[in-house]
């Protein structure tokens, strides 16, 4: 079974944080179109998983950022491959995020999140997150 890795920012600004909504099924997104998750995308050859994580926050978007410390690891099984997610700790470094590969960007508060419906595998890391209490 191959394995993918995939690089995810959260960020927090102002006591929110950055999600963003998938769009209509495509082959880059594989499926589960309307569902919200933390930015962020597969990770190309040769490519570190910090740096993977500032290029898909650039392309999906268009900021820049900061990667920070590693919060969470979960794999995940598909029939097709193994992915890995890696969910980072992240800095907004320049610019306001905009849906450029995705449908919509959204930020919200630890009390909202659970308000959104997310990906599955985002769903332990949103019960932490919804569960804190930021100032």
């Amino acid at each position: 079974m191959t394995e993918t890795d995939v690089a995810a920012a959260v960020i927090l600004r102002a006591g929110k944080y950055l999600i963003c909504r998938r769009r209509g099924v495509d082959g880059d997104q594989g499926g589960a179109p309307g569902l919200w998750e933390f930015p962020g995308g597969k990770r190309e050859p040769g490519e570190s998983l910090e740096e993977c994580l500032v290029r898909e926050l650039r392309e999906e978007t268009g900021c820049a950022v900061v990667a920070g410390r590693l919060l969470e690891r979960v794999d995940v099984p598909t029939p097709a491959r193994l992915l890995r997610l890696h969910f980072f700790e992240a800095t907004l470094a320049a610019g306001e995020p905009r849906p450029l590969e995705c449908a919509a960007v959204a930020w919200a508060a630890p009390s909202e999140l659970l308000s959104y419906a997310f990906l599955p595998p985002n769903e332990p890391l949103v019960r932490r997150l919804a569960g804190s209490q930021i100032a």
